[in-house]
């Protein structure tokens, strides 16, 4: 895709942050999901990584909670500083010990005196800069964003957090609904079978018209909603419905307040 100098600043914006493993270590990845529609985007093909290692690190390599919001504000600095210039922010990811923020420029800079600058106010922090050309954007896609089952965590949570802000007891059981479509109802009847067999019953079936995935199963268990148990569960069905090649679409559940 494209973009005028005055397009920049009109990119939609989806951050979110999911966790995954790099390397076998525990990784925080925010990044604005709203890129992955539009790359590559044509001219930005210089990649710059700025890496900031923290100064303490918990157990699994990431920010302590007393070093947070200093490494929140110097994000928050480095992307200011860098908003007079063509450059679009793709991400971040925290890992081993340090912060590397992903940045897309359409101008060879000198991004070491840019950043050397933004950093001033924080002197006990070092800042490397990485330079590279990347004009298929490979470290978005293949760094920052999430693999088909990390983007359905990244909705689950969406969903559950709408839950705990309502004062749900998350570990309490209801009734979960699934919804997963099919294109032929041969396929959507081998579905059920084994989903019974991990304690799904149907609740109801529907044909939707001149839809690719025409036949719609709601599929019901009673289960609580505690993060894990959720991504656990909801991708044993995303991997069953592939097998039968049908389509995972979503999940609902009523609101339990005790």
């Amino acid at each position: 895709m494209s973009l005028n100098n005055n397009s920049i600043l009109s990119i939609e914006e989806e951050w979110d942050v999911y966790f995954c493993y790099i390397n076998n270590k525990i990784a925080s990845i925010r990044l604005n999901l709203e890129l992955h529609k539009l790359a590559p985007i044509d001219q930005f093909d210089q990649l710059v990584c700025c890496t900031i290692p923290f100064m303490t690190m918990d157990a699994n390599g990431l920010n302590t909670d007393a070093e947070f919001q200093t490494i929140c504000n110097i994000e928050d600095v480095i992307t200011a500083h860098l908003h007079p210039y063509k450059v679009i922010f793709a991400g971040t990811i925290k890992c081993d010990g340090e912060m590397r923020l992903y940045f897309y420029s359409s101008e060879k800079l000198n991004f070491s005196s840019i950043l050397n600058t933004a950093l001033i106010s924080f002197p006990n922090y070092d800042c490397f800069i990485q330079q590279h050309t990347d004009a298929i954007w490979d470290t978005y896609q293949s760094k920052l964003y999430p693999t088909p089952f990390e983007y359905q965590t990244i909705l689950n949570k969406r969903t559950i957090l709408k839950h705990a802000h309502q004062g749900d007891n998350l570990s309490t059981e209801r009734l979960v609904h699934h919804y997963i479509n099919f294109k032929a109802l041969t396929d959507a009847d081998l579905f059920i079978q084994e989903a019974s067999e991990i304690g799904l019953s149907l609740t109801t079936i529907e044909e939707i018209q001149d839809a690719d995935y025409p036949i719609e199963l709601c599929l019901s268990k009673n289960d609580h909603l505690m993060l894990s148990n959720v991504n656990n569960f909801v991708w044993e069905l995303v991997q069953l419905a592939d097998k039968y090649d049908g389509m995972y679409i979503d999940w609902v559940a009523g609101i339990v307040q005790d």
